[in-house]
């Protein structure tokens, strides 16, 4: 692992080998998701899960952590689960749309 300090004590050199302990999550559990993939409906967080080529459904999850690129979200989603990243907007207009002719 290469890493850069932006204030390096002065007894490190560059190329000095060093161990190092990193402090991680604290355990945390989820997936971690796209921010395209992202949507919001009646204050809910939402993502589309691919059913088939065809078919996809809005499945509400909760936003654990996130950042500009990604967010760790916890809910009905499972590893392999296939969701829509890019095209989720689409998606999310078909859904307000058919929901107003429901009306």
């Amino acid at each position: 692992m290469v890493c850069t300090l932006k204030k390096p004590p002065g007894f490190i050199r560059p190329g000095m080998m060093l161990d190092a302990v990193f402090q991680t999550g604290a355990g945390k559990t989820g997936l971690v998701v796209p921010q395209a993939a992202l949507q919001e409906v009646d204050g809910k967080k939402l993502v589309f899960l691919q059913r088939d080529a065809t078919h996809f459904m809005p499945v509400e999850v909760k936003l654990d952590e996130q950042n500009e690129e990604s967010a760790l979200v916890v809910g009905a989603l499972h590893e392999g689960d296939r969701i829509v990243g890019a095209g989720s907007f689409t998606l999310k207009s078909m859904l307000l749309l058919s929901s107003m002719t429901d009306d």
